[in-house]
């Protein structure tokens, strides 16, 4: 019998290994591979042929399923943390029982689900269709071009459900993709439910990095008006020129009543020409209606940062668009023509107008510490090795790079980071009260949100609260689950929402370098 835990370690290596062979966006160059054939070094995505995905959620293989609604909870929005085969397998049962964790299991093992329409960067069949109930009359993949890796012949059991899958194909040209994360599921009930994982559909990076999940509450038939969560999906499905996604699926969204999801709006990426705003324009568009206070704290926490959007002036899209462009510096949000401004401009603008900028990204030594080690490392995206003027200026102009709060974090999980993006905006450094949120599959990248003037290159998704007429309430999962903390909130994230600024000896992680550590299992980082 072979050592599992030797197995999950060696295959997981090999899986973030793989990962930073990724181009996203423009970032330094590095070797590209076939997502739709398997690297001979790990043969699939999956562990070894002779173990099963296991899922660790349920008590028993009896367990009574449960309807949507009883399963996910209520009829308002809300925010699950994906449970982890390797942070919350030896959980003490009030905790593994949260009503706080979702799993793939829960999105799609239920028999009341009648199809799926799924929206991703990656599919690895062989873990995603092991999740599905046998009873699931359809699966449509919406996918980049060779981003789906077959059922291997070992996985013959899952032949009968593969049958009933159909892929919609998406071109994109290089140094683009098709980023979005998002399911739809049409359940036998004629309910409808969105929702938005921050993960792609592969089993390491569903249990490696940090995940997360939005989830709407049940939708039914019944349209009473307009809202404009509804609209923009619609306008997003239509950008995709598809037959099936523009008549089928679009029509049975258009018969659902949106009422639930009024305080909640839909922002989306695309490069469509049909589609006069979204990217970066249309968050623009939407927060001018709700946000007129220039100051405050923006934080965003993301997994990738994009190169610089002006070598020259070493300028970021965060600190040098969207900030600036959020808070209307220049008119900015009304031009025609844009012009990117200096770091100067944008330090003495901050500073007149008490604007504070964060990006929560992981620390080297963060990575090399958390349970997991390296091994989650192959999703963080940031290669400034080759252009470190553009590091320094972020670090030392802006002082702009925060880690988790060390004596915040929960023991299970401890510092390791997210594959979610979060974008805020708070009037105080705690974070736990917003003016506005945005979760959302976008990177901090040109190709994510595109430059008010110019279309995005990707195509993203995400949902943005603005709370209108109140503070939006923002929590922390390491409080919810793991220190059992009660309290409402609107907005639960996956970090410690009291951030420390990095220290003089933390440094970025960025993959292409070349650390030499061992990580704390005595695991050598490799590039």
């Amino acid at each position: 019998m072979p050592d599992r835990k030797r197995i999950y370690s060696e295959v997981a290596d090999a899986v973030a290994r793989r990962w930073r062979q990724v181009e996203y966006n423009g970032c330094a160059k590095r070797k590209k591979f076939d997502e739709s054939s398997p690297n001979p070094s790990i043969e699939s995505n999956n562990l070894d042929s002779n173990l099963q995905v296991i899922d660790l959620t349920s008590d028993s293989d009896d367990k009574e399923e449960m309807l949507p609604d009883e399963t996910l909870g209520g009829e308002k929005y809300s925010f699950k943390l994906i449970k982890s085969e390797y942070y919350d397998l030896n959980l003490p049962e009030n905790i593994r029982s949260s009503s706080d964790f979702i799993s793939l299991k829960d999105i799609f093992g239920n028999s009341n689900l009648e199809s799926t329409v799924l929206f991703s960067y990656q599919f690895n069949l062989d873990f995603l269709l092991d999740q599905f109930h046998p009873s699931i009359k359809s699966i449509t993949m919406v996918a980049q071009k060779g981003t789906i890796n077959p059922v291997s012949p070992e996985s013959f059991h899952l032949f009968p459900i593969l049958d009933k899958c159909k892929i919609i194909d998406i071109y994109m040209p290089p140094y683009t993709s098709h980023h979005s994360k998002m399911i739809l599921n049409f359940y036998r009930d004629k309910s409808v439910k969105i929702f938005i994982p921050s993960n792609n559909f592969t089993h390491h990076e569903t249990n490696l990095p940090q995940q997360i999940c939005w989830c709407s509450p049940s939708l039914y038939q019944g349209k009473t008006g307009s809202v404009l969560f509804q609209e923009n999906l619609l306008s997003y499905l239509k950008s995709y020129e598809d037959k099936t996604l523009n008549t089928t699926i679009y029509y049975e969204l258009l018969q659902l009543n949106f009422e639930s999801l009024k305080d909640v709006d839909f922002v989306y990426s695309c490069p469509s020409k049909e589609n006069a705003s979204s990217g970066l324009k249309l968050l623009v568009e939407l927060l001018s209606k709700h946000d007129n206070d220039k100051s405050g704290h923006y934080l965003c926490q993301t997994s990738t940062i994009g190169g610089p959007l002006n070598k020259s002036q070493n300028s970021n899209i965060f600190t040098h668009l969207m900030i600036p462009a959020l808070s209307n510096m220049f008119g900015m949000s009304n031009s025609s023509r844009l012009t990117i401004p200096t770091t100067e401009q944008v330090l003495q603008f901050n500073k007149n107008n008490n604007i504070k900028p964060y990006i929560l990204y992981p620390t080297v030594k963060e990575l090399q510490n958390c349970p997991m080690g390296w091994l989650p490392s192959g999703w963080f995206h940031f290669n400034y090795d080759r252009i470190p003027m553009y590091y320094e200026t972020l670090k030392e102009k802006f002082d702009i790079f925060y880690k988790q709060d060390a004596e915040s974090i929960s023991i299970q999980r401890r510092a390791t980071p997210s594959h979610s993006k979060f974008y805020m905006k708070s009037s105080t450094e705690t974070f736990t009260e917003l003016d506005w949120c945005l979760y959302t599959s976008a990177n901090l990248s040109m190709s994510a949100w595109g430059k008010i003037t110019t279309k995005p290159r990707n195509y993203e998704v995400g949902v943005l609260f603005t709370g209108k007429d109140r503070l939006i309430r923002c929590t922390s999962f390491i409080d919810l689950i793991y220190k059992r903390t009660d309290g409402q909130s609107d907005v639960v994230v996956p970090f410690t929402l009291k951030l420390q600024k990095y220290e003089a000896d933390d440094e970025a992680f960025c993959m292409s370098k070349d650390y030499g550590l061992l990580d704390i299992n005595g695991r050598l980082y490799e590039r």
